[in-house]
């Protein structure tokens, strides 16, 4: 329960650089191919590395409570938007990672 708590304390404590930085090389590039239209190339991505969707996911969320404390001007639309994005891609990335070990134990027996 200390250790959580402290792990909390410091997330609060980093800076939006700091979160951003925090984003897989593979979302950065995404988040790229978005801005010139290709959206689709982010989810690829992430379906072909669910663990890696796992954290960027976790990342979002990070990102959403930062401008929640800290923004004056927050649509929480979007805001929300975002929260249920990140939560949607948490689920699929668990149950991509359950199928895949799931799948190895198949193959192993």
């Amino acid at each position: 329960m200390v250790n959580w708590f402290i792990q909390m304390h410091r997330r609060s404590l980093r800076s939006w650089r700091d979160i951003v930085a925090r984003l897989s090389p593979q979302c950065s590039a995404g988040y790229a191919a978005i801005e010139s239209g290709q959206a689709e190339a982010i989810g690829a991505i992430w379906v072909k590395l669910p663990r890696v969707a796992l954290h960027d996911a976790g990342v979002l969320m990070e990102m959403v409570e930062y401008a929640e404390r800290n923004s004056i001007t927050v649509d929480p639309v979007r805001l929300q938007l975002v929260r249920s994005t990140a939560l949607q891609l948490r689920i699929a990335a668990t149950g991509a990672m359950i199928r895949s070990m799931s799948l190895s134990q198949v193959t192993a027996h």
